[in-house]
């Protein structure tokens, strides 16, 4: 899978955990996940800059940071599943209600 390099080069709180600059994934459900946020944004379901707003509101919200990781609170990539939910939710509700004015 080719990773657009505006994902791939994420630099802020969102930044992509990397271990000798290779993403490192703890457990297989955080490789699935990626993948699955990376190729919907591909297909055209969601904008970039959108998602990576959102996470970014939600890290710093939680007042985790890369460098001091709070274990009690969600992970990295809990974030993205949680982003992922609620966009797709927004353009469900957005259909919906698109659907129901026509």
């Amino acid at each position: 899978m080719r990773v657009d390099q505006k994902i791939f080069n994420m630099t802020d709180v969102e930044e992509l955990p990397r271990k000798s600059g290779e993403l490192v994934f703890h457990d297989n459900w955080e490789k699935r996940i990626f993948g699955m946020v990376v190729l919907l944004h591909q297909q055209g379901h969601f904008d970039w800059d959108e998602f990576k707003d959102l996470l970014i509101e939600q890290i710093r919200l939680s007042g985790e940071t890369p460098e001091k990781p709070d274990l009690a609170k969600p992970g990295y990539y809990e974030f993205w599943i949680k982003n992922l939910e609620q966009i797709l939710n927004r353009k469900k509700q957005t259909t919906r209600n698109d659907s129901t004015r026509g």
